[in-house]
Order: structure tokens, then C-alpha cells, then sequence
């Protein structure tokens, strides 16, 4: 299963950075995972993150004007990265399940609707 997490944020490096690690090392490696990462223009500390990471993980990362909602943004990046599912999150969470991805890929495929 494609998957695709979206995390908008902000002058946030080491939450960015947590919550994208936490999230690559507890992935069970059975999905395609793409990160996204969206920030604002003037967010260089972000988007210089943005590039070193792409080193270690497949992270695609947008740089822009702030929309005028987080619905704006999230359907952006979205449109970017087509999955068979979504995860729409933040830049100051940390996931602790082990293999995350697998576990909600197996809630999708029961409830495909």
C-alpha cells in the first residue's frame, strides 16, 4: 500500500525532526511511505532540514506562500503525492506504535470505503 504523511511546519526543526524519525523507524517497511513537508517562504531553518533529511528518508517537501486554511495546504500536497492513504499530521507529535503503517494499511483494507 502507497501511503503518504503530510506534516505542515513552521520554525519547528526538532519537533520536524522527532516526529519524521520516530515515524521512519517504527514503519514496519511493508508500504511505500512518502513523507511531505510543507513550509513557508521565508522558513530557510525548515527548508534547509527539509534538504538534509531527504538523505535519509523519501521526503517531498513544499515551499510557499501560507494558504489561507490548513485544508488548502493539506489538499495541496495531496494533490503531490497520490496515495492509497492519508495521514494528515503535526510538527510536534511522536508516534511510539511499532509498525504504524502497517496497522492502519490493515484498517484501510477492511474498511476500503
Amino acid at each position: 500500500m502507497k501511503i503518504s504523511v503530510i506534516i505542515p511546519s513552521r520554525k519547528r526543526v526538532r519537533g520536524l525532526s522527532a516526529a519524521l524519525t520516530t515515524l521512519s523507524r517504527l514503519a514496519s517497511g511493508k508500504h511505500e511511505i512518502t513523507y511531505g513537508v510543507c513550509c513557508d517562504v521565508d522558513d530557510i531553518e525548515t527548508q534547509d532540514f527539509c534538504k538534509e533529511i531527504q538523505k535519509e528518508i523519501l521526503l517531498a517537501y513544499k515551499v510557499g506562500v501560507r494558504p489561507k486554511s490548513l485544508g488548502d495546504l493539506y489538499n495541496g500536497m495531496a494533490e503531490k503525492m497520490p496515495a492509497d492513504l492519508y495521514f494528515l499530521l503535526v510538527d510536534d507529535m511522536l508516534c511510539l506504535t511499532p509498525n504504524w503503517d502497517d496497522i492502519a494499511a490493515q484498517a484501510a483494507e477492511e474498511t476500503p470505503h
